[in-house]
């Protein structure tokens, strides 16, 4: 298990964003510990271009299991000349498994949104593509740190969908809308597409809980289980209130 720390100055996002920020921060302090690799430069967060790299990070390697210990909160004054600000401050404790290499480094899958911001009801639309052919499995990443698998998340749709090399993979599908919300009490927030590609076709709902929320820890323990290469590609967004 090893111990690391958030810190959000709560006065650049709202209460709901600044415990959610917090708490990815504190994440990726504990992943750069465990993997080696630098990911970081930085101890406060203070724009909304930083909330998406903590969320990045997760593709570094794979929190297993996280405890909050703490939340401490206090003014940050960085000279006599600065206004003090209130910072937030988590602590938490995880057990982390660094990314394993894959045995094809160069399988890639990239994907790309319609729009990086989105009002809440609005409609994103990803395009998905791949140098090999690759079973794709989708799941969101919501505001309040929650992760929900598209797998039936509408009767529709069904994982994985097949993709050829090339191939460009529009979702969701034609005539199938997936508006953008918010949760409760949020009047705006960071959230991302996280795409797993196989290179088999394999039936996930096993691993992965079906039309319910997933804990962090909860999705990297699926994805850990997965037989086989796959590779992550994470497509971040904000959503905002109306």
């Amino acid at each position: 298990m090893v111990e690391a720390r958030g810190e959000v100055v709560v006065s650049n996002f709202t209460p709901e964003e600044a415990k959610a920020l917090a708490i990815r921060q504190a994440r990726y302090e504990v992943i750069e510990k465990v993997s080696g690799v630098k990911v970081a430069g930085v101890t406060l967060v203070k724009d909304m271009a930083l909330a998406g790299e903590f969320v990045k990070s997760m593709a570094k390697g794979y929190i297993r299991s996280e405890k909050i210990l703490r939340w401490e909160q206090d003014k940050y004054q960085p000279t006599q000349k600065d206004f003090p600000v209130t910072t937030l401050r988590v602590v938490i404790e995880a057990c982390v498994e660094p990314a394993l290499p894959v045995k094809d480094p160069s399988f890639r899958v990239k994907a790309e949104l319609n729009k990086t911001v989105f009002i809440e009801g609005e409609k994103p639309v990803l395009e998905i593509t791949s140098n090999r052919k690759a079973y794709v499995h989708i799941f969101n990443l919501t505001a309040d740190d929650k992760v929900w698998y598209h797998h039936e998340y509408i009767p529709q749709i069904r994982m994985p969908l097949a993709i050829e090399p090339g191939q460009k993979l529009v979702y969701p599908p034609k005539g199938i809308a997936l508006p953008v919300s918010l949760p409760d009490g949020y009047k705006r927030g960071t959230e991302a597409f996280i795409i797993v590609a196989t290179r088999d076709d394999t039936d996930l709902s096993m691993l992965f809980k079906v039309k319910k929320e997933m804990s962090i820890p909860e999705f990297n323990n699926g994805l850990l289980s997965i037989a086989g290469d796959i590779v992550e590609e994470m497509v971040i967004y904000s959503v905002e209130k109306r």
